[in-house]
């Protein structure tokens, strides 16, 4: 393959169409077009952002034998998210406070990402910061194990969140011991021994817990009310099998981040918060030396 059946090859494995690849690099379509058409070449000046968009290196473009792009493992993408919104962090702090004094190059922000990595580097090491967007406030939070973008830190959106009667009965939920044993059976059976372990009767859950069975199905009742609990009766030769389950086990992703942040809040009081202005828009922090 040359130069120009490249392009189409990568464009096409990009998802773009060609308008959208010419977009991109301020070309006409048509532009793309006859390259792809080996009517023409792109000019050399180009090259390199035309690597970029299509993640490949200005070898790659030119290579006779197109070689199979390397495919990220799923169990390495909590670590690729992170590092990403580490790099994020880092340039918006750079960008934000600080001016563009110097270029912010691909060498130094890995560099930088490393030494927060590092820095971060125990299990409830954070940081967190706001930024101004005019009207709006933005605000990033990064940890090991979750990492929040919220665009709309301190608008009037953000505040009818204290307000919502639904908001307050998941976390007073949240916030009984009796269903939170009863979610913590369940997630161990999950991760333990996947869908099929998440069928429990309610007896099972009272000796596995602690608990009464009065208080298993009065924990469910409230899990049941917020959507995070299932109840399934069978017929059985000596009468009614009541069970209870996970409604939706992707649920868990968001419990979990909950649970996480309320553990990360009332715990150690010994972090880094870098927190840059305020809900009034007031700078209060004079930001860190990177």
């Amino acid at each position: 393959m040359n130069l120009n059946q490249n392009i189409a090859y990568y464009r096409k494995l990009c998802g773009y169409t060609q308008e959208q690849l010419a977009e991109r690099l301020g070309v006409t379509g048509q532009s793309v077009s006859k390259w792809e058409n080996e009517l023409s070449n792109p000019d050399i000046s180009i090259l390199p952002d035309l690597a970029k968009i299509l993640g490949v290196d200005i070898n790659s473009l030119f290579e006779e034998t197109i070689h199979s792009p390397n495919e990220i493992v799923f169990t390495d993408l909590p670590s690729r998210c992170y590092n990403s919104l580490l790099s994020m962090y880092v340039k918006a702090r750079h960008t934000f406070y600080y001016g563009v004094k110097q270029p912010l190059t691909e060498e130094k922000l890995h560099n930088q990402v490393e030494k927060l990595i590092k820095d971060f580097d125990f299990p409830l090491q954070r940081c967190c910061y706001m930024i101004d967007e005019g009207v709006e406030h933005g605000a990033v939070f990064i940890s090991d194990a979750i990492s929040i973008v919220d665009r709309s830190y301190g608008g009037i959106d953000s505040a009818l969140l204290f307000g919502l009667d639904k908001v307050g009965e998941l976390l007073s939920v949240i916030g009984d011991k009796n269903a939170r044993k009863v979610l913590r059976l369940l997630y161990e059976k999950k991760i333990t021994e996947g869908e099929g372990g998440t069928w429990l009767t309610p007896q099972f859950i009272a000796n596995s817990t602690g608990l009464t069975v009065d208080e298993v199905n009065d924990a469910a009742m409230k899990l049941r009310h917020v959507r995070l609990l299932d109840e399934v009766e069978k017929i059985e030769q000596d009468g009614y099998l009541k069970q209870y389950c996970l409604l939706y086990t992707k649920d868990f992703v968001s419990i979990v981040a909950i649970l996480r942040l309320a553990y990360i809040h009332t715990s150690d009081p010994i972090y880094d918060t870098l927190m840059y202005r305020d809900a009034n828009n007031c700078q209060n922090y004079d930001g860190p030396g990177l």
